[in-house]
């Protein structure tokens, strides 16, 4: 962070991905790449970054939502379960209890297309759609050893409160 007197500039910096905040940003964008030897690519106005999309609102505030990443995480599940999500109005369902269970234990490959998924809804997570913290975390408890009732690849009738979590996500106001 600059102080520049009428406004700060910001400089975040993940990995080797840098996110400018400026006023001028072409200032700072010539200065690492002529003072410092700084090879960058994809300057200009940011549109994606870790997963979010930045857009404008009608009244000209920077937003972002993780749209892209959501839609990621629905082709996917139409990919796996040959289907899309229901339509979710809340990412847990009333009376549901994972914990109480009692069908078998996924097999090894079923198990991993789960811990896939439930990684994927955590990034979500981080990246902005804490409303679905709950749900996730609550179906990250069976992350070692998830049941048969769960979501499998062909299975016609998964478990709604995972399975649908992404769709709930994609129904809910993106504007983060």
């Amino acid at each position: 962070m600059h102080d520049k007197g009428d406004h700060y500039e910001y400089i975040a910096v993940y990995a080797d991905d840098l996110m400018i905040a400026s006023r001028i940003p072409e200032v700072i964008v010539k200065a690492n790449i002529d003072e410092h030897n700084f090879k960058l690519k994809g300057t200009g106005p940011t549109e994606f970054h870790h997963g979010c999309d930045f857009y404008h609102d009608k009244q000209g505030a920077l937003c972002y939502a993780p749209k892209k990443c959501i839609d990621k995480i629905l082709d996917n599940c139409r990919r796996i379960y040959c289907t899309w999500p229901k339509a979710a109005h809340s990412p847990l369902i009333n009376g549901d209890h994972p914990e109480l269970d009692t069908s078998d234990l996924l097999n090894e490959d079923d198990q991993k297309v789960y811990q896939s998924l439930i990684g994927a809804l955590q990034w979500v997570i981080q990246i902005g759609r804490f409303d679905i913290t709950t749900s996730v975390m609550t179906l990250c408890r069976f992350r070692a050893n998830a049941w048969t009732r769960l979501p499998r690849p062909g299975q016609e009738n998964p478990w709604v409160s995972f399975k649908d979590a992404p769709h709930y996500n994609q129904n809910q106001d993106q504007r983060t």
